[in-house]
């Protein structure tokens, strides 16, 4: 996600959506599709967002809307009043909230001036490797009270996309906690058009977490016409960034931040021939 730093804005952004630890290779998009990147850094006018903002509409002019709500006890999930999805700063972590801090404390560049406030309790060794970037804004299910602060029952984001995308590439999550005995899993499920033009869920997918404080990117590589994805969070969760492929003009405002965040052209390649555009145009927030 994009933080202060001595390169150029073009390069902070390709550096600071590199997982830590290696990853499978991230596809390309579809012929005449657009990568996009949101990592709730950035608004589609260029401005910055802000820690503590409700997410909901903000990113609706490259095609997505969130929604969401906190899992009550015995009641399930009900709409919220104050929102429950919520923008919280990774960097200066509010109501002691530091198992979603970044970077983590034992990141070995932290010191009085790096500050890491990052905090594992638990898997201490898993957080130090995989959670050395700072995330800097992130979306949580918010417990409503004045500053952002992760709800710990959890409750469900749903991420809608006022047209079908072709493609889901990844999410990026921190803090997902490990699988244990009697503890229900934090799941996802991709949504999706059936040939009648209905959008029906396709099978839950269990996230398998690291653990406190950790970073992690969830490759998805789901093809087909997606409505939305949904996950279902159980706990703590904390999401870093949604990469998918649109095929939505997209007009951004400023020229200085479309050159900011434009990489290449968008892959206009034919089906079936060898690609000269590895990474096709990315749109970061």
């Amino acid at each position: 996600m994009l933080v202060t730093s001595a390169f150029p804005p073009l390069l902070a952004c390709l550096l600071l959506t590199t997982p830590t630890l290696a990853q499978p290779e991230e596809p390309e998009c579809p012929a005449g599709s657009t990568k996009v990147i949101i990592n709730f850094d950035k608004l589609p006018d260029g401005s910055m967002a802000e820690a503590g903002e409700a997410a909901n509409e903000q990113w609706e002019e490259v095609g997505v809307i969130f929604t969401g709500n906190r899992r009550l006890p015995k009641r399930g999930r009900q709409p919220s009043d104050p929102p429950p999805l919520r923008l919280f700063d990774s960097s200066d972590p509010t109501f002691d909230d530091y198992d979603l801090g970044s970077p983590n404390e034992a990141c070995g560049f932290c010191d009085d001036s790096v500050l890491c406030p990052g905090v594992a309790t638990h898997n201490k060794k898993a957080a130090r490797e995989t959670n050395c970037e700072s995330q800097r804004n992130i979306l949580i299910i918010d417990s409503g009270r004045p500053n952002p602060d992760d709800f710990r029952l959890g409750g469900l984001i749903d991420i809608k996309f006022t047209e079908p995308v072709p493609k889901i590439l990844s999410l990026g999550a921190m803090d997902v906690q490990q699988p244990s005995v009697g503890v229900p899993r934090t799941t996802y499920n991709v949504w999706e058009l059936n040939p009648g033009g209905v959008s029906k869920p396709g099978k839950p997918v269990q996230i398998e977490g690291l653990g406190d404080n950790t970073w992690q990117q969830i490759p998805i590589h789901h093809t087909g016409s997606i409505t939305n994805i949904k996950i279902d969070v159980q706990g703590t969760f904390g999401l870093t960034h949604v990469r998918f492929c649109s095929e939505l003009p997209h007009n951004l405002g400023d020229g200085d931040f479309v050159e900011a965040v434009s990489l290449t052209e968008p892959n206009k390649k034919p089906p079936g021939q060898p690609s000269n555009n590895a990474i096709p145009w990315i749109l970061c927030w």
